[in-house]
């Protein structure tokens, strides 16, 4: 399990148009540890512009190379563990919101633990 690096790169939503967003602002990328080839656990924080409600889904990128691992205990939106199994591809992280997760309105800010 390790993650090199990540972005928030895009945020799509199925929930009702109060809280659909599509993009996101003041990203930030918190490793655990530092170190090439490192495996570490990131604190990804970003606003959501449009909002977020439970069963939205969060897509993290990062530079090539990136290992995301898959299993749901090894994310956290904004403290709570998904109940959904997260998608992973290339360089590449879709989660989807758990259930207990709070909405958050637009401008609000989201924190999600990666690793």
């Amino acid at each position: 399990m390790g993650v090199a690096a990540v972005a928030v790169a895009s945020l799509a939503g199925v929930a009702p148009a109060a809280y659909a967003a599509s993009s996101v602002s003041a990203v930030t990328a918190t490793p655990s540890r530092f170190g090439a080839g490192a495996s570490a656990t990131y604190a990804v924080g970003f606003t959501a512009t449009g909002g977020l409600a439970a069963g939205d889904t969060i897509t993290l990128t990062g530079p090539s190379g990136t290992i995301f691992p898959s299993l749901t205990n090894n994310y956290k939106v904004d403290g709570s563990v998904l109940a959904v199994a997260p998608t992973v591809g290339t360089n590449t992280v879709t989660i989807t919101t758990p259930p207990t997760f709070v909405p958050v309105i637009a401008g609000g800010s989201v924190t999600v633990s990666a690793g």
